[in-house]
């Protein structure tokens, strides 16, 4: 549900900034990024805060994520930016990442968390998945994709509720001995993006309900 509202949303951003382009609006966002990694039942793995080691010995696969420290001048216009870097490095005879018994399962869980200090004091998190494992890349399989925060004051005359960073590209991978960085495009969004958002929420919630009934 959330990868439909990334891409509805991003056009949203588009028809604002085209409607809106001839009045500018700037929300300095104070920004800073953390991750958190967390082991699923297989395979073996170790994990640590913004580090997990996954497998064993020889086949060991260390993964690290740097997150940042900025401040974005966010505008009624989508751009890109970077919210940190997914690092993985292999031990001496790993040249592919560990996998589990059902190789179409991920093998990884991470947690993106978003603060704004400024305009308004606020976080948001997103979950990701990667896998699977017994290649020399591990992609995002699945997960949310995109942050809302409350973009606070609008200057008179605007209606810039909410401040989205939608990730862009949303399939990415990270490779062996190397690394990537996870970005995404952010804007103001204007009050129908908002309600699209909620609009949405309601119906994955109904959707949910549906299915455990």
């Amino acid at each position: 549900m959330k990868t439909a509202a990334c891409a509805l949303l991003s056009a949203l951003l588009g028809a604002g900034a085209t409607v809106a382009s001839a009045d500018p609006v700037v929300f300095n966002a104070a920004v800073t990024t953390s991750g958190m990694f967390g082991c699923l039942k297989e395979p073996a793995c170790s994990a640590s805060g913004d580090t997990v080691v996954l497998g064993t010995g020889d086949d060991a696969v260390t993964l690290t994520f740097s997150g940042v420290s900025t401040t974005i001048p966010i505008t009624n216009a989508a751009q890109l930016v970077t919210l940190g870097t997914l690092s993985a490095s292999g031990s001496a005879g790993a040249t592919v990442f560990p996998m589990r018994t059902n190789e179409l399962l991920p093998i990884l869980q991470f947690v993106l968390t978003l603060t704004h200090a400024t305009p308004v004091a606020e976080s948001d998190s997103l979950w990701m998945r990667f896998g699977p494992g017994g290649q020399s890349q591990l992609s995002f399989m699945q997960g949310n994709t995109y942050f809302s925060l409350a973009a606070g004051p609008n200057p008179p005359g605007q209606n810039y509720p909410m401040l989205i960073y939608s990730l862009a590209p949303f399939n990415f991978s990270v490779p062996m001995n190397g690394s990537v960085d996870i970005t995404a495009d952010v804007g103001a969004a204007p009050e129908p993006a908002t309600l699209l958002l909620v609009g949405l929420g309601l119906a994955g919630a109904a959707a949910r309900r549906r299915r455990s009934a």
